[in-house]
């Protein structure tokens, strides 16, 4: 082959007409290349010289090891579009799209894009005037930018309108709030797309669904639908559902921590590119969830279910290699929400409240969306508590709310819970609206009787609904606790770069969490998390049990209940009224250091949060010793009524019901509840949500709650606890189980700096063998100063 040909442009521009010779003499070479043996050696040489190679094994693997061999996939994929000119499968034409790179699916267009995704084309509506290029996104940006029934403004810049997809016979319906149609996905339509493949067909149960894979996206301006009257707010979301391919041959499991029918057990397998055994994993949706907001303030929400040409089901979507592993827990055969302690029950009824409300409004006739629900949910929580604390017993009160008609005080509550200022916007149209809308909704008294059954639920601990709904978050916090052990053990692991998940599974089958790379092909991250696994399982399963423990921010009520009790039964001047009365700068940081030495003293470990607090709330200023007393005699009402009551307020509910208590008019409700806000910082699960949270790209923030992984790994830990100043128990602790935690108590502290250099000169006899003693961490916790003590031998 003679002649300069740049190949790069020609397979990425193959429409044009003056790269058709050298697209000639590239087929002739690579349909050489793939058949004389003596060309591939060439090119094996040129290879190992390029990229100075010196390992013959390493040049094959380049060459033939999937998923982007250059040999088994790259080559004979570009040799397989120039022999059919770029026709792909099911004759749908390549060659009017617009190719980011020579070979998407294996170089990227950008330069740190993602490998092996595909991109689709959007195609700018006819009528917008303004663009007439072609432009591209990822695939899964894009289906989500162009969910159907999304409105999308990213490209209004360079046109006049907003553009949207729909069917073009498209229409609402306003009689009826919820509604579902069929949105035919056919390249003779067009609707959504002209160019589509079948990208695999899955087996579920007894169904085989084909997963069709848009090639472009056909997006129309929202003018074309100017008859529906619906406004920007309107939003879409596919429901995505994930396949795993079947392993090709069996794999051996590796176990994280030994379980049995009383304790949890984690397994773990791994499908990883460097061993030759990625997996496929097919992404798919077989309908969007679309919610439309007219004009006129309505919703209306709309169930897309795709179907083909033949009237069929069929799912958009896409199958890529990834590297992935498998996380299996065996859970107790005892483990359920009626077993749990009583702390663990309170701290877990709000969050099974939210789920069973959402699953209630689903399962009606009704559609209110997430914003909605999540208004009138704060709204009734305040109406609850405010309103129970004239009752001597709160099931009575919960009881007495079954069968009853709308209360006229939870119709005031939306204006009074959140009332706008108005020192800043004295007419404030928007908010007078939100109330009205909010006002309407909870007078619906079919609204009532859904929050009042699914508030009650939440206290049925036996109810099979309730129990379900509790699985289900069980299941999103093991995904969760998966999540945050990859992140600890791989510092440099950014969220975005992995995927957790729950896989669907049967009855007695074990809970699986599937973790892969977010980008197909594999980056190495999962290959060293599972070494790392494999390597130091003992140190792996510490992280993974203190992941589950509470973290500092959870202490800082409880830290400040303590500084202040003590302040204030000081008999010789507190630390904070001095702080207030400090001159200089240099006044101020020593008595800052004071204070931090003082919640050492009291067990309280000073962390950033909790000093931050301390500053902005306590020591700001205006702030004086009777605020203190408020800021403590607060912190004990609230206390008092979650442990009575066997539910964690949160602190906007809680503020609006002390307001509501002692203020009569809207305005002293409003500066009672801003002053209650002011003085507090939120505990329990509005802290601990930060704990064990994560983000996934297909579903959103996926909500968890650590206490759960908290009750399932109490009895994990390789660390034995024991209770103060006892050097014999610490002893056994470190040869029976080679690692100790003791707690001092605060008034024990005294004693910690007796029994750590005791310790440090003892050596403990296991196998044989004499092990000294090692300090391995300090931790603060409500009980107090926690050291920790192992043998890193022995473990």
């Amino acid at each position: 082959m003679t002649g300069a040909i740049w190949v790069y442009g020609a397979l990425k521009d193959p429409t044009n007409e003056r790269h058709s010779q050298d697209l000639a003499k590239i087929r002739l070479y690579l349909n050489r290349v793939m058949r004389e043996e003596d060309l591939r050696n060439n090119f094996a040489d040129y290879l190992r010289r390029s990229l100075r190679i010196s390992k013959e094994e390493e040049v094959n693997n380049i060459l033939w090891s999937i998923p982007r061999g250059v040999f088994s996939e790259f080559l004979p994929s570009i040799e397989r579009e120039l022999d059919t000119d770029f026709v792909a499968e099911g004759g749908v034409s390549n060659t009017a799209l617009y190719r980011s790179s020579p070979a998407p699916e294996y170089i990227t267009g950008q330069l740190f894009g993602a490998l092996n995704v595909p991109d689709i084309a959007i195609i700018p509506p006819s009528e917008s005037g303004a663009i007439s290029k072609n432009e591209t996104m990822d695939f899964f940006q894009a289906l989500k930018e162009f969910a159907p029934g999304r409105i999308s403004k990213r490209y209004a810049k360079w046109g006049k309108d907003s553009w949207v997809i729909l069917p073009t016979d498209f229409e609402l319906d306003p009689s009826f709030a919820q509604s579902e149609r069929e949105f035919v996905i056919s390249r003779v339509k067009g609707d959504f797309s002209d160019q589509l493949v079948l990208d695999n067909r899955i087996q579920l149960g007894s169904e085989s669904l084909p997963i069709a894979r848009p090639l472009n996206l056909r997006p129309s301006t929202t003018k074309k639908f100017n008859h529906l009257s619906i406004t920007d707010r309107s939003h879409s979301m596919y429901q995505w559902e994930v396949y795993l391919e079947n392993r090709q041959k069996q794999v051996e499991e590796e176990i994280l921590i030994l379980g049995d029918n009383e304790k949890v057990g984690v397994r773990y397998t791994s499908s990883l590119h460097r061993h030759g055994e990625q997996r496929q994993i097919t992404r798919f949706s077989r309908s969007a969830e679309a919610t439309f907001t007219t004009t006129k303030r309505e919703s209306l929400a709309v169930k897309f279910s795709f179907v083909g040409t033949d009237g069929n089901p069929l799912a958009l979507g896409c199958t890529n290699y990834y590297d992935m592993m498998e996380f299996y827990f065996d859970l107790p055969n005892t483990f359920a929400f009626s077993t749990l302690g009583d702390d663990h029950k309170r701290s877990l009824r709000l969050s099974l409240f939210v789920d069973l409300l959402k699953e209630e409004i689903s399962q009606s006739k009704l559609f209110i969306n997430n914003f909605d629900t999540d208004w009138i949910r704060d709204c009734f929580l305040g109406f609850v508590l405010s309103s129970s604390l004239e009752y001597s017993s709160f099931e009575a009160f919960r009881r007495s709310l079954v069968g009853k008609k709308v209360p006229d005080d939870l119709l005031d509550t939306p204006e009074r819970m959140f009332a706008r200022d108005e020192s800043v916007d004295e007419e404030d149209e928007a908010s007078e609206k939100l109330y009205k809308h909010l006002k309407d909704l909870l007078a619906n008294q079919t609204v009532f009787d859904i929050l009042v059954r699914a508030f009650n639920a939440a206290f049925e601990d036996t109810n099979a609904e309730t129990e379900r709904v509790f699985q289900a978050l069980v299941e999103r916090t093991l995904a969760g606790l998966i999540n945050s052990l990859a992140l600890r053990v791989l510092p440099d692991l950014a969220e975005n770069l992995i995927l957790s998940e729950v896989l669907p599974r049967k009855e007695g089958e074990p809970l699986c969490v599937l973790m892969s790379e977010s980008d197909p092909g594999g980056c190495g991250y999962l290959e060293r998390l599972r070494y790392l696994l494999v390597r130091e399982t003992g140190k792996a399963t510490d992280i993974l049990v203190s992941c589950a423990k509470p973290t500092d921010n959870e202490f800082v009520l409880s830290s400040i209940e303590a500084l202040l009790s003590n302040e204030i039964n000081s008999s010789s001047g507190g630390l904070l009224e001095r702080f207030r009365a400090a001159n200089t700068v240099t006044e101020e940081q020593e008595i800052s250091r004071g204070i931090k030495r003082k919640l050492l003293d009291l067990g309280r470990y000073p962390s950033q949060t909790l000093m931050n607090v301390l500053y902005t709330k306590l020591l700001r200023a205006g702030s004086s010793s009777e605020t203190d007393k408020r800021t403590l005699e607060l912190i004990g009402q609230w206390r008092a009524i979650n442990k009575k009551q066997g539910v964690e307020w949160p602190l906007s509910v809680f503020a609006y019901a002390v307001a509501t208590r002692q203020g009569s008019s809207n305005d002293d409700i409003q500066a009672i509840k801003s002053e209650v806000q002011d003085l507090l910082y939120p505990h329990g699960g509005e802290v601990r949500c930060n704990a064990l949270n994560f983000y996934n790209r297909f579903v959103g923030v996926v909500s968890t709650d650590r206490v759960i992984a908290e009750a399932l790994l109490h009895s994990v830990s390789r660390v034995e606890v024991i209770d103060g100043f006892d050097l014999e128990a610490a002893l056994a602790a470190l040869k029976n189980k080679g690692a100790v935690e003791i707690i001092f108590s605060p008034a024990e502290q005294q004693k910690l700096e007796i029994l750590v250099s005791e310790l440090l000169v003892c050596t403990v006899e296991h196998k044989g063998l004499l092990f000294a003693p090692k300090l391995s961490g300090v931790r603060y916790s409500e009980r107090g100063i926690a050291i920790k003590f192992e043998l890193p031998e022995v473990l």
